[in-house]
């Protein structure tokens, strides 16, 4: 898989982090995640050794290289690849324009440095936000009160921006982004629909609590709600004022850093 990075990807993400006057020297990679985080993409540390100035310095970069088979455009893992991409390559450079207008900082994501979408070599390069001191939280805890206000303002800062946007746009912003025209919840294709999917996650839910104790509530809620769920989802997936708005998406602990 890390065939799709090579020395010519690597010189191109360095001048385009450090400048033009970089020269590489080495490059080498390991694994960025855990089994259990990023199911739909493969994450790799870059760790690359450069020349500026005469002296040797050393830089990290995050490499996200997409879980592709038969690339189809319809397919799941395509559409969940170029989705991200694209909301980094044009999405947040966008928004965060739209915020400095406003004397606003922009939101807080890594900065993004390559992207390719030929077939058989997806990548994603960003900026390595653990190098920088940033970690996860861990999951099995949550976040207390604190970082969830944190994580509340970063998503309505990017709503807010998205907003004003819109405004702006003689056209629906679909037309400006058009691969937010696709949905990719319809198109997942991993051995049922999505609706199947869940089913099958809440299902498994329910095996969980009746193993604990005092769970009796949240079985009883979960019950009530696993025959309706699918329809519940589509349901928020409408476009509705005053709510239409782009969202993250996937605002999981496992999607978030702090320092």
């Amino acid at each position: 898989m890390m065939e799709r990075i090579g020395d010519k990807e690597v010189q191109q993400v360095l001048q385009r982090d450090q400048g033009s006057h970089t020269q590489l020297i080495s490059w080498s990679h390991e694994p960025l995640a855990s089994k259990l985080d990023g199911s739909t993409s493969n994450f790799f540390n870059l760790r690359v050794k450069f020349e500026a100035a005469g002296k040797e310095e050393e830089v990290c970069y995050a490499a996200k290289l997409s879980n592709t088979r038969e690339i189809q455009p319809d397919d799941f893992y395509t559409l969940i690849f170029v989705k991200e991409s694209r909301f980094y390559q044009e999405v947040i450079p966008t928004l965060s324009f739209i915020l400095e207008e406003v004397k606003e900082k922009p939101p807080s994501f890594p900065k993004c440095y390559y992207i390719s979408f030929q077939e058989g070599k997806e990548v994603l390069i960003l900026e390595n936000l653990k190098a920088k001191g940033y970690l996860m939280k861990d999951k099995a805890i949550g976040l207390d009160l604190a970082h969830t206000c944190l994580v509340m303002k970063m998503l309505g800062k990017l709503h807010a921006a998205s907003f004003l946007l819109q405004v702006k746009l003689s056209e629906d912003i679909t037309e400006k982004f058009d691969f937010y025209k696709k949905e990719w919840t319809h198109a997942f294709n991993l051995g049922c629909d999505w609706g199947g999917f869940m089913d099958k996650f809440l299902e498994t839910g329910l095996i969980m609590f009746e193993e604990m104790e005092d769970c009796e509530k949240v079985m009883a809620w979960l019950r009530r709600v696993k025959p309706e769920v699918w329809t519940r989802y589509d349901q928020m997936l409408q476009r509705k004022a005053p709510f239409d708005v782009i969202s993250h998406g996937d605002p999981w602990i496992n999607n978030m850093f702090f320092r």
